[in-house]
């Protein structure tokens, strides 16, 4: 009870915070590409966030695997807004894309609008544990393994580009900042 109730805590900080940070971004820096793009990843935390906190509310099955199947919109989109913020920094330190990274990146989202159809619509990624009338559980389908190779080789190669952009930062702050991001990158 006591670590259910920290953890929703924590999650409704998670969804404020991001939310704040994304708004923030976006108001202040809508014409630099890292805050657009780093919007993005804060997007997709704050649905995921969001949709925890709404779990926690105790719904009814259907729509509890409803929120479930809307919550990943959010983890759809993370491992290419992951991969797109890693193009924008490296873009920023000096290493334009010359159309393969964006092409990749293009390919990603439109890979992860596979994902959430899938997920929305198909119990081929996600579905359902029930027992009886209620819905007990969510559990990976025959494609989640797939998810799981797409999200660990966007957000390794992700992880590599920010290094490479951390070897182009000129000086030792910057560098610092750089592996501050690095190791957020790891967290989602």
């Amino acid at each position: 009870s006591l670590l259910n109730s920290i953890n929703e805590i924590l999650t409704t900080a998670i969804v404020v915070l991001t939310a704040s940070m994304l708004l923030y971004n976006l108001s202040r820096n809508l014409r630099n590409r890292v805050a657009r793009t780093s919007g993005s990843v804060l997007l997709c935390v704050t649905i995921v966030s969001m949709c925890d906190v709404l779990i926690s509310l105790g719904p009814s099955h259907l729509t509890l695997e409803n929120i479930v199947r809307a919550q990943w919109i959010g983890i759809a989109f993370i491992p290419a807004a992951t991969f797109h913020l890693s193009d924008a920094l490296l873009a920023t330190t000096g290493l334009p894309s010359r159309g393969r990274r964006r092409r990749v990146s293009r390919l990603l989202y439109f890979i992860s609008v596979l994902f959430v159809i899938a997920a929305a619509f198909t119990d081929i990624l996600i579905k359902p544990v029930i027992r009886g009338s209620e819905l007990v559980n969510i559990t990976g389908g025959g494609l989640f393994i797939v998810y799981v190779a797409y999200f660990l080789a966007a957000v390794i190669t992700a992880f590599i580009n920010v290094q490479r952009a951390r070897q182009r930062c000129l000086t030792r702050d910057t560098r610092r900042r750089m592996g501050y991001l690095q190791f957020a990158m790891l967290t989602p």
